[in-house]
């Protein structure tokens, strides 16, 4: 019997693109040895408020619940927790050694791997989307996972959150709601995109201009910020808008190249920003928005430098989460 072939939305890798490019962004705006943080504190807190949310929903999108327990859990480690702990273990090791040069303040190697397996400190993303998938894959009842999803968002309009950091409880209440909405979208993903490429006209020009009406409000300093119903919207204008750009062009390879290693680029940029901000501080005298563009830049740079090397050897891909 023949399998199916899978279809392939150009769209969805352009959009997780533009997620992990935010994400470097969001990471540039550092404290040490310049404190870019507070000079652009509206733009930083826009980023992060739509940023991993735009991850989260993709990740949900992509998931599959299908096949043996075994095979989905030996997958997820391969993928996910392998170089997770490889990286973490990086990290820290950076951290503790360099720790005195790099205004870290971190405690020894075995309580910073402590903090990592019991908060995920390090790399939490990678922790807590192993988890909503392990938890996603147990419930798999479409109804009551959009009856949790649909119970956290609700909580979150009315503005109660938890700071219980063990274990991820904290991020898990943040982000599941949207890793179970693009699981949920997944069955009607090809009639959404389709509907939205007929129209892409008129929803490509509402889209750029309901997220640079957000965007101006925000970084203007008025932070007119609803829960969810705001990086709902931001998230949604993005997705049109990478529809948008699929659409009319045709160039997949450029468009779409941040989106399929955006694993890699995740991994690799945070083990380099603290050498970046050094790069980037020496710009400040100059401008401290040069500066934020330095550092982001060279995190690209860098980690696409690292992904190159990181493909050429097998070993390094097993390490480094490839497909």
């Amino acid at each position: 019997m023949e399998k199916k072939s899978k279809i392939r939305f150009t769209e969805i890798d352009v959009y997780r693109g533009w997620a992990i490019l935010l994400v470097i962004f969001g990471h540039s705006f550092c404290e040490f040895p310049v404190n870019l943080r507070e000079d652009f504190a509206s733009l930083q807190t826009f980023i992060s408020s739509f940023n991993m949310s735009m991850f989260f929903w993709i990740s949900g999108l992509l998931f599959s619940v299908s096949g043996p327990w075994a095979d989905f859990f030996n997958k997820k480690l391969k993928r996910l927790m392998l170089p997770w702990i490889v990286f973490v273990v990086l990290s820290i090791t950076m951290r503790t050694v360099a720790g005195s040069f790099t205004h870290s303040h971190i405690g020894s190697f075995g309580h910073e791997l402590l903090l990592a397996v019991t908060t995920a400190k390090y790399y939490w993303f990678l922790y807590a989307l192993f988890l909503m998938m392990l938890l996603t894959r147990a419930i798999k009842n479409k109804w009551l996972l959009a009856l949790v999803g649909g119970g956290i968002f609700t909580v979150h309009v009315v503005g109660i959150k938890p700071t219980w950091n063990a274990l991820l409880i904290n991020r898990l209440f943040n982000y599941y709601p949207w890793f179970v909405m693009g699981f949920l979208l997944k069955g009607c993903y090809q009639e959404m995109s389709g509907y939205v490429k007929s129209h892409i006209a008129a929803l490509g020009i509402i889209a750029c201009m309901m997220f640079l009406t957000i965007a101006i409000v925000n970084v203007g300093g008025m932070m007119v910020k609803i829960p969810v119903v705001t990086p709902l919207c931001l998230c949604a204008c993005l997705w049109i808008m990478a529809v948008g750009l699929t659409t009319y062009f045709d160039n997949e390879r450029f468009f779409t190249w941040f989106g399929k290693y955006s694993l890699q680029y995740y991994l690799n940029h945070l083990l380099i920003m603290m050498g970046c901000f050094y790069v980037g501080a020496r710009c400040y005298v100059v401008s401290p928005l040069l500066s934020l563009i330095v550092v982001f830049l060279l995190g690209v740079t860098i980690a696409t430098a690292m992904l190159l090397v990181e493909k050429r050897f097998k070993w390094l891909r097993t390490l480094c989460g490839f497909n």
